[in-house]
């Protein structure tokens, strides 16, 4: 699978203000992403 990847995204709501995880991914996906990671270091 990690062969045919050809962009990938993590998510980070501290760099987008304003917007959640859902929504930063379906951005990505909408733009082309092939894999979503989910980065969440508040633990909330």
């Amino acid at each position: 699978m990690l062969e045919r990847l050809h962009l990938g995204v993590i998510t980070d709501v501290t760099l987008v203000p304003g917007r959640d995880h859902v929504a930063i991914a379906g951005a990505a996906l909408a733009g082309g992403a092939d894999m979503i990671q989910l980065r969440d270091k508040t633990g909330n």
